[in-house]
């Protein structure tokens, strides 16, 4: 019995099998497009930006709120967040 993997199992590999298919057909924008546009995947199309937007507002006011408290200005902290 030959457990080292031939050409042929090779081919059943998942990233392999997308990539020839992906050679094979092309990607079509159109196809992609149309499951986008589809009624019940609007709002999750337009959800994707807004998590990107709040999680880097998240970020770089905890970032800025870091430096506050390195630089000893741990009051200021709230004064900035209800700006």
């Amino acid at each position: 019995m030959n457990l080292l993997p031939s050409a042929r199992n090779c081919v059943n590999i998942p990233g392999v099998a997308i990539k020839r298919q992906y050679e094979r057909k092309g990607f079509e924008m159109e196809n992609f497009l149309l499951i986008l546009t589809k009624p019940d995947n609007i709002p999750i199309a337009f959800m994707i930006p807004l998590v990107g937007f709040f999680v880097w507002l998240a970020i770089a006011q905890g970032l800025r709120h870091d430096k506050l408290i390195k630089k000893g200005k741990k009051d200021d902290v709230y004064d900035e967040m209800i700006r």
